[in-house]
């Protein structure tokens, strides 16, 4: 059973959904499947969205610390946001930095597919 789903174009990877088994969380697994997918994909620019922070969301504290593992995780913060399914995201990358009109060159065909 697979817990992620990743998208590839060229040297950009999109992690589309990660998730862990609550019964998993809090152990590092999800550091190390990180870690796996780095290994695997090297010279890959590896993309994930995560929701914007927003105080007056309901799950303001969920997103802070999904922001967190992945900032622990070596994904950092650019200033690409998008909006998807009327839900704003905001771009975490790791490996080389990818420009908002190459991410959104990117991403369109996906979301309209």
């Amino acid at each position: 059973m697979r817990f992620y789903d990743d998208y590839y174009a060229g040297d950009i990877t999109l992690i589309g959904y990660f998730a862990m088994v609550a019964a998993l969380r809090g152990h590092g697994f999800g550091s190390v499947a990180l870690q796996l997918m780095r290994q695997r994909l090297p010279q890959q620019r590896l993309a994930l969205e995560i929701e914007v922070l927003d105080l007056a969301a309901a799950n303001y504290a969920q997103r802070l610390r999904r922001r967190n593992f992945y900032q622990r995780n070596g994904y950092r913060l650019t200033d690409i946001e998008y909006r998807a399914y009327g839900v704003p995201f905001v771009v975490m990358l790791s490996g080389a930095d990818i420009g908002a009109r190459e991410y959104h060159a990117f991403y369109d065909p996906l979301i309209q597919s």
